[in-house]
């Protein structure tokens, strides 16, 4: 087809190039539509068709079975129906019953997902599509609060869905490991306490020894003694040191006077 452009027509900048992996119609649709916008007749967007093509879309439109066809409809028809196998099957209402609110899955993302599909069903209704939604909810308190409502519309269901919403987005939903409730039943590891310090210098002596260096230092104040304290059966076995910080003399503690003679 020679028809001359106009000078004003430019090639569209705002359609994807079609590569015959995807819907042909939204291809034609798109092309339609950006060319009605110019005032283009059928001529002018046989011409400019090619050029929205690439790949396998324009292997096609280069086949020397179609130097023969010289009008833009017969030209979209055949395209439609060549790869009629990228093009999206029908959605139904039995596609959509499929779709169910996953455990833990917020509720505006189940909406948006819900609300995605069912724009496909050209034929679904109002009344439809809230029973469809509403059915595929998980239990909880949404949809106690639902049951409350036996006829309920697109409109009453609007508000509701926002408040619960907008509940579910502003409850806190991270809970601190720490004070988490003990269950005897739970299997999983509780988390390891975090260290006070990165480092700890490791024993090199006994305990003894560096409990009477650090005594040595004077850098702690013991009790003062207490003479009248009574040794009871826990202290006869305690080291001599122990028994003089609490007042007692070596002459009272039998196992002090045997430590002594060794």
């Amino acid at each position: 087809m020679s028809s001359p452009l106009p000078k004003h027509l430019t090639c569209p900048n705002n359609i994807d190039q079609y590569d015959g992996t995807t819907n042909p119609q939204d291809h034609l649709d798109a092309l339609e539509a950006s060319m009605l916008f110019h005032g283009a007749t059928d001529s002018i967007m046989y011409r400019v068709f090619p050029l929205t093509l690439k790949r396998a879309a324009l292997l096609w439109f280069t086949h020397p079975t179609l130097n023969n066809i010289d009008q833009w409809t017969t030209l979209a028809n055949g395209f439609n129906i060549w790869f009629t196998a990228s093009r999206e099957q029908p959605r139904s209402t039995y596609t959509l019953s499929g779709i169910r609110h996953e455990p833990h899955e917020p509720l505006r993302a189940y909406l948006d997902r819900s609300n995605t599909e069912a724009i496909k069903v050209c034929t679904l209704s109002l009344g439809m599509a809230v029973h469809i939604l509403v059915t595929g909810m998980q239990d909880g308190l949404f949809m106690q609060e639902l049951a409350k409502y036996s006829d309920l519309t697109k409109e009453d269901l609007r508000p509701k869905t926002q408040q619960f919403i907008n509940l579910e987005e502003t409850r806190p939903t991270r809970q601190s490991s720490e004070h988490r409730e003990y269950n005897p039943h739970d299997d999983s590891p509780r988390p390891s306490k975090k260290p006070k310090y990165s480092t700890y210098t490791p024993f090199n002596a006994s305990r003894t020894r560096i409990l009477q260096e650090f005594i040595a230092t004077h850098l702690v104040q013991f009790p003062k003694p207490n003479p009248g304290r009574k040794l009871g059966t826990q202290y006869r076995s305690k080291y001599y040191d122990f028994h003089t910080f609490l007042g007692m003399s070596h002459k009272s503690v039998p196992s002090c006077r045997t430590l002594l003679k060794i």
